[in-house]
């Protein structure tokens, strides 16, 4: 019987033991290497990681999604999550009040994490792949091609460094993110005119 080939392991992991990506397309380039708090509310200001919390804390965190997560190799133990930062962002607000502290309504986030009963010592289903680069069919598919698409500028920026920072040629992106070739030459112009307008302004 043949058996379609899996990708990545499954694990559980304590939410202590995950970070969020600093290179998550919805951030804008500036907040690279900025703290997790820092990037931690820049997701809760622009993307409702609220409304997953309230979900979290009212039915449970759903082992039918699993955060997508790799190696850290500046952070010994720690895993970065490269696909369901929305989500880890929920988390952390719900386990950790240093972080919803920070938040521009902390109070509504306390009184649902009283209630939630979710800890740094939490575990959640995580999938491990072995480098950034192996998460690319599921999270460009995911976010470009897929349901929950990102804002174009944030395609663009992910499309600019699979190109860019990865060597992946046009034809590879769109076959790796089933999308067409002249998607990804629109998305990866318009990063690069984005990019040129920011220089130069």
């Amino acid at each position: 019987m043949n058996e379609l080939r899996s990708h990545g392991k499954s694990m559980v992991l304590p939410i202590s033991s995950l970070m969020l990506d600093p290179y998550n397309p919805r951030l804008p380039p500036k907040l690279q290497g900025e703290s997790q708090e820092n990037l931690a509310l820049h997701l809760e200001v622009g993307f409702d990681p609220f409304t997953v919390a309230e979900s979290i804390a009212h039915h449970g965190y759903f082992g039918s999604e699993p955060l997508i997560g790799i190696k850290s190799e500046t952070s010994d133990g720690k895993f970065i999550v490269v696909e369901g930062n929305r989500r880890l962002v929920a988390l952390l607000g719900l386990a950790q009040e240093q972080i919803r502290s920070e938040f521009p309504d902390p109070e509504k986030w306390d009184a649902l994490a009283a209630d939630a009963g979710v800890t740094l010592e939490t575990k959640i289903p995580v999938v491990l792949m072995e480098h950034r680069l192996a998460a690319t069919p599921i999270v460009g598919f995911r976010h470009i091609s897929g349901i929950l698409q990102w804002q174009p500028f944030a395609q663009a920026r992910y499309v600019a460094r699979l190109i860019d920072e990865e060597g992946m040629t046009i034809e590879k992106v769109a076959e790796t993110i089933g999308i067409e070739k002249k998607k990804v030459a629109h998305l990866y112009r318009d990063q690069a005119i984005a990019a040129r307008a920011a220089s130069t302004g």
